[in-house]
């Protein structure tokens, strides 16, 4: 069996997205979602620190090359961030492989911030070398924890602090910090004359609708769920109406990779079928269009969908290219994959010439 393809969606890599992998956040009783910013406007606020984080990790002109031990690079660091205890940028910087004040920096506000921690900044937590395990557990209770007086009103050193060798430093975090605040205004408010962060913001972004995930009974936003639905008779529109049972991405690549899905195929009209996959709820009669999950598919696991498919194709062909013989012309079904009409089957008139991409005729 050959087949015609408008294109190998097998070369196309799969498409992750952390938001439609993640399970939404509920909330304690009282507490509402923020809905002046959304879960993709919060990402996007993480994938900008770790892109400026990352870009000015290892340039040479973030690297200072005095001594640490007399430079003012530390006291700046705690004269900055005012959550952040006195002995912390010490440890911060050293942990460093080298002496980058300005990423430092960006590691003490995601600390200031309470988002170190998090899952999204994994990246730039795990990018400083020196940060070990027994590092984390041991040092980081000491960094943020439990510190919260204002010591720019309270000691004269911090208060009438100038820089000197930090400079550079400093005033690469004065752009940066002023171009985060413009670009990403909702996340912070003003507090004695100073944008600080809104740190309650990062939990309670507003997800939008949510679906319980028929197999693991989590929460996603709807708008990343995979759902059945009914079928038209028109190819142009076949999905309409609402969903009954909705998967999260994980479940259903579990699902693939288990090889639980049930490809069926569906008559469209007199001479076209179209090949889906049959909803994961046993008692359901809709189904699921391939397109719906297959770029979020790794290569693997697509091959194995690709391959159920073809097969649903070629049960379904054979019973109908028999029904639909003709001894007095070569009709054959003709087995075709296109990017924008999915697998499908369409009868055809053909000479015997023109049989090489018939069902009936080839097999590989």
């Amino acid at each position: 069996m050959k087949l015609f393809r408008a294109f190998d969606v097998l070369e196309h890599a799969e498409v992750i997205n952390p938001l439609a992998e993640t399970p939404v956040k509920m909330l304690k009783k009282g507490e509402n979602y923020f809905d002046f910013v959304t879960i993709e406007e919060v990402q996007e606020f993480y994938d900008y620190l770790k892109t400026i984080f990352d870009a000015n990790f290892h340039v040479q002109d973030n690297i200072l090359h005095h001594n640490l031990r007399h430079c003012d690079c530390i006291q700046w660091l705690y004269n900055e961030f005012d959550h952040i205890r006195q002995i912390a940028p010490r440890r911060i910087l050293k942990a460093f492989d080298e002496h980058n004040t300005f990423c430092a920096a960006i590691w003490c506000f995601c600390i200031e911030a309470g988002i170190i921690t998090r899952p999204e900044c994994r990246y730039i937590k795990e990018k400083v070398g020196g940060v070990s395990s027994w590092w984390w557990h041991h040092v980081f209770p000491h960094v943020g924890e439990g510190y919260r007086r204002n010591r720019k009103k309270t000691k004269p050193h911090h208060r009438n602090f100038e820089p000197r060798d930090v400079t550079p430093a400093k005033m690469k975090w004065d752009r940066f910090y002023a171009n985060l605040v413009a670009r990403f205004p909702k996340f912070f408010t003003r507090i004695d004359n100073k944008n600080a962060i809104h740190k309650a913001i990062f939990d309670r972004a507003d997800p939008g609708p949510v679906f319980n995930c028929l197999k693991c009974d989590r929460k996603f936003p709807r708008r990343y769920g995979i759902s059945c639905e009914p079928i038209l008779e028109n190819r142009d529109g076949p999905f309409r109406g609402g969903a009954v049972h909705e998967s999260c991405r994980a479940c259903m690549r579990d699902l693939v990779s288990n090889n639980e899905i049930n490809a069926v195929g569906h008559k469209l009209n007199a001479d076209r079928y179209i090949i889906l996959i049959t909803c994961v709820h046993e008692l359901c009669s809709r189904l699921i269009d391939p397109e719906k999950i297959q770029f979020f598919l790794p290569p693997n696991l697509r091959r194995k969908l690709r391959n159920s498919l073809i097969q649903a194709l070629v049960d379904v062909s054979i019973a109908w290219n028999h029904c639909q013989y003709d001894p007095d012309l070569d009709t054959n079904v003709t087995v075709r994959y296109d990017s924008s009409t999915s697998f499908i089957l369409s009868s055809s008139v053909s000479t015997q010439s023109e049989t090489d991409a018939c069902v009936n005729q080839d097999s590989d």
